[in-house]
């Protein structure tokens, strides 16, 4: 038995921190089909991905389990040769499922400039109907909607509905166009309403 510096351990050597190599657009798209579905075969991969030819999966998939990326196993079967079975690791994983966050952030952040830019699209001095006015039109709509046929109703809806605004499923908001025509007054029945002057 040795004692003294000479017993001392020799420290472990740091675990390797070496990147994992650039990956191909290949091999992110065998990732993020491993990842959404957990477990494909060989031939399974083969047929989503016609247009790679079965050499070139069979090579990205070994070069990906040799970094660790995804596993994979070969299961025995009692005559033939079963396929390899793929699947991610949690390396493979985290690869896969950042890519997919990456390309949701772009597409959100395009979706919030869009909102952005539509509230500041949104005119802000639009001028109240009067109540004579507004009582004549809410009139006219009640009778169109109570005892109109189903095209003429239709018709007023699509006329009447500017835009819908969606917020979130429980924020929806839809703008109305009122027409600029006033309805017919007196003994002669409304026929139907005019569209909204777009002057």
């Amino acid at each position: 038995m040795v004692s003294g510096p000479e017993a001392t351990a020799r420290p472990r050597p740091a675990p390797s921190r070496a990147k994992t190599p650039p990956l191909a657009d290949l091999d992110l798209h065998i990732l993020s089909l491993l990842s959404r579905h957990r477990v494909i075969t060989q031939n399974q991969l083969a047929a989503v991905t016609p247009q790679v030819p079965t050499r070139t999966l069979r090579y990205r998939c070994s070069r990906l389990a040799g970094q660790g990326l995804l596993g994979r196993t070969r299961p025995y079967r009692e005559r033939g040769s079963a396929p390899n079975h793929l699947w991610p690791t949690r390396t493979g994983e985290a690869l896969a499922c950042g890519t997919r966050i990456d390309e949701l952030s772009g597409k959100l952040h395009g979706l919030e400039a869009r909102r952005a830019e539509l509230v500041a699209e949104e005119p802000e001095g639009r001028e109240p109907l009067s109540d004579e006015d507004l009582a004549l039109l809410v009139a006219h709509v009640r009778e169109v909607i109570e005892g109109g046929d189903p095209p003429t109703r239709k018709a007023l809806l699509q006329s009447l509905v500017e835009e819908i605004r969606v917020v979130s499923r429980s924020e929806i908001y839809p703008s109305f166009l009122l027409p600029a025509v006033r309805p017919p007054q007196g003994s002669v029945p409304p026929p139907g309403i005019e569209p909204g002057s777009t002057a």
